[in-house]
């Protein structure tokens, strides 16, 4: 049987939130972060724990299926409050693509002036 190409087969939601958990337990050294999510992190004011947190927790959910950019398919998993977006390049390894803060659902809105 031929091993899996993690680039270019999609997996399910659940099979990706587990390969994420055991990349995260069992080879974190793999853990990468790419130039543009570096560049992110940077704008927007996050540091490398919040990623890691965001995909550690239960709370983070793949609740949008996953999309196939350059390559790759790409699994973003959502807390409330930030968003992360990764690729697997193999079962062992994988890559943050980008992080972002999410916009409030309930923003708060400007008072009109009187």
């Amino acid at each position: 049987m031929a091993p899996i190409d993690y680039k270019s087969q999609r997996m399910g939601r659940a099979e990706a939130r587990k390969l994420i958990q055991e990349i995260l337990n069992r080879w974190p050294q793999n853990v990468r972060i790419s130039g543009h999510a570096r560049k992110r992190l940077q704008e927007r004011s996050l540091i490398l724990s919040d990623l890691i947190n965001v995909l550690r927790s239960p709370v983070g959910k793949l609740d949008r299926e996953p999309e196939f950019v350059d390559g790759s398919w790409r699994y973003k998993v959502e807390t409330p409050h930030l968003a992360v977006c990764v690729a697997f390049p193999s079962g062992v390894e994988m890559v943050v693509v980008t992080a972002m803060r999410k916009e409030k659902t309930h923003a708060m809105h400007k008072l009109p002036k009187r």
